[in-house]
């Protein structure tokens, strides 16, 4: 599983592989639009902002016969319009004592098919986890901001995320109990096929 490293608040870098990694090559304009739809402010992403993620991702040259996205003619002369959305799975793959201890939150983000998947998210603390009435007081449950990351999938499969805390959230992740996470992604095939989702999860002790 190939691997995408980021800093919270931070830029994400750029690595190539047989799976994918993150997106180079977007525009302020592509990224704005992005923006507009993982806060929800604009509905869907506009086909020209999907065709460009695609160009940037290195897929915009698997648009289907006859230059028709989406559409396949097998061998026998049967058309074969694909309709369906990528199916996208994020799973958590560390304890929050190990975010604590480390300072990093690992991600598998996986995607059935040829795609682009954005997201971005929020860390949020637990209550504090045996700690001194003093050191209690002081322990803060404030939002830990997952900056956008882009991510192009070449083939179906899965990649890991890797985010980098600052020392501060760090130690509140650490003297917590559990964390919870919160994603809004969204996700696009090469068909033009869109989803955004909203999830929840919790980042267990």
């Amino acid at each position: 599983m190939d691997t995408v490293t980021g800093t919270a608040g931070g830029v994400v870098d750029t690595v190539n592989n047989a799976t994918g990694g993150a997106t180079g090559g977007i525009t302020d304009t592509i990224g704005q639009t992005v923006d507009q739809v993982l806060g929800g402010t604009l509905g869907e992403l506009p086909t020209g902002t999907i065709d460009d993620l695609l160009g940037a991702a290195g897929l915009n040259g698997l648009n289907g016969a006859n230059g028709q996205p989406g559409v396949t003619v097998l061998p026998d002369g049967t058309v074969v319009v694909d309709k369906r959305a990528p199916t996208t799975k994020v799973t958590v793959l560390n304890r929050n004592r190990t975010v604590g201890r480390s300072g990093r939150l690992s991600l598998r983000i996986s995607s059935d098919e040829p795609s682009v998947v954005a997201l971005v998210g929020t860390v949020k603390p637990g209550r504090a986890w045996h700690l001194s009435r003093r050191a209690a007081k002081r322990h803060s449950r404030k939002t830990i901001k997952i900056p956008k990351v882009v991510l192009a999938y070449r083939q179906a499969g899965a990649l890991k995320l890797t985010i980098q805390f600052s020392g501060r959230a760090q130690r509140n992740i650490r003297q917590s109990f559990n964390s919870n996470m919160k994603l809004t992604l969204v996700a696009v095939d090469v068909a033009r096929n869109q989803v955004t989702r909203k999830l929840s999860r919790v980042v267990k002790h």
